[in-house]
């Protein structure tokens, strides 16, 4: 049995993950891939689902929603301000710290990245993507999730819209491809 190394929240400091701990693990993929979906860069997704976690440790008086401070961050990373720029900065060299660790060559990071490939999410606009995780994938409700992306609910079910033609785009292409792989006498 391999025994891989983990952090514990609570004090940072290594220890064996153990099989109780497979419902943190599964949260943390679940948290990690959210981000991802989210900026499309998994170094950076996992460095703020880290600093989310931090973020949670430190501030154990109100117990903020972990999903929601991880998605708050995710948005903040997609913003042009500057503020955003040098948090950028300092989550790269967290994202740096964070791809040396055993997380790359984990289980779970071998599971985040079979999540990845071919996902047609991924080749979605950035509006359409963000409104369609948010509401479908994460059940923000469309009047939460334009809050959230501070937009109106008409500009939000815009970008919904747009993704579901989006995504029906790629079904009608990836139906096309399939047909034309056939064999003539396949098709009849």
């Amino acid at each position: 049995m391999s025994v891989s190394v983990d952090f514990c929240v609570d004090t940072m400091t290594p220890r064996p993950m153990e099989p109780e701990n497979d419902t943190i693990d599964v949260e943390l993929d679940q948290l990690t891939y959210s981000a991802y979906l989210l900026m499309l860069d998994m170094d950076l997704a996992l460095s703020v689902v880290m600093a989310a976690i931090d973020l949670s440790v430190e501030d154990l008086a109100s117990r903020p929603d972990l999903l929601h401070c991880t998605i708050k961050m995710s948005l903040a990373q997609l913003q042009p301000s500057a503020s955003a720029a040098s948090d950028r900065g300092s989550l790269a060299v967290g994202a740096l710290l964070y791809g040396e660790s055993s997380f790359a060559t984990s289980t779970r990071g071998f599971s985040l990245k079979e999540q990845r490939s071919g996902n047609p999410i991924e080749l979605l606009d950035t509006g359409a993507r963000i409104a369609f995780v948010l509401h479908h994938l994460l059940g923000y409700s469309v009047s939460g999730a334009a809050a959230l992306v501070e937009i109106s609910e008409k500009e939000y079910r815009t970008h919904l819209q747009k993704a579901y033609g989006q995504l029906a785009s790629v079904q009608l292409e990836t139906d096309a491809i399939a047909g034309n792989t056939l064999s003539p006498t396949g098709r009849a």
